[in-house]
């Protein structure tokens, strides 16, 4: 399970041992979140989708600038909207 904070921070938590994994700072405001199979995206107010690797999450994310704040994103057919 993956789960955004307003500290700008995303946790990946074992839901089954009820501890925190993975904790990555993206910093900003984060605003949404989708998963995607291989890939977590994290959209935020500062006009940023933010693509962590969910096999490798110490992996730097890449970042895609939207030129706006993202108010949601959505997984439709295995691709990412905004």
């Amino acid at each position: 399970m993956w789960v955004t904070s307003v500290d700008g921070t995303v946790t990946r938590v074992d839901r089954v041992a009820h501890r925190v994994i993975d904790t990555i700072d993206l910093g900003g405001n984060l605003t949404s979140i989708v998963i995607t199979g291989p890939s977590v995206w994290v959209g935020d107010q500062n006009g940023l989708v933010h693509r962590l690797e969910t096999a490798n999450p110490s992996t730097p994310p890449r970042r895609i600038s939207t030129g706006a704040a993202v108010a949601s994103l959505a997984m439709v057919d295995g691709d990412v909207w905004l």
